[in-house]
């Protein structure tokens, strides 16, 4: 099963996830399958969520957007690049192939 936390923006905007409950605390629990995630994770909390058992692996969609190094990135600890929403769902290579590699 792969799930995301709770977003009905369709990627226009950015959502406060405050309070919002994780679907992984939600579904694990009655779950004992592989259970997926995603959705507004980064490194730290993904590994977070995978060291205290509430999902099986963690999915990025927009990091590795703007991180194309995104494995390299995570194991050096280097900065994430910052991701720009409005370039996304269409238009040209602007915010698909133009973010910064690490040097």
């Amino acid at each position: 099963m792969i799930l995301g936390k709770y977003d009905t923006s369709a990627g226009e905007e950015e959502v406060n996830h405050q309070n919002v409950p994780l679907s992984s605390e939600l579904f694990r629990p009655i779950w004992p399958n592989i259970l997926i995630a995603a959705g507004n994770y980064k490194p730290d909390t993904a590994s977070a969520a995978v060291e205290n058992g509430h999902v099986d692996a963690i999915t990025f969609g927009r990091y590795f957007i703007a991180n194309p190094d995104l494995p390299l990135r995570v194991k050096k600890g280097a900065p994430l690049n910052s991701y720009n929403r409005a370039t996304f769902y269409g238009g040209d290579k602007k915010g698909y192939t133009d973010y910064p590699a690490l040097e």
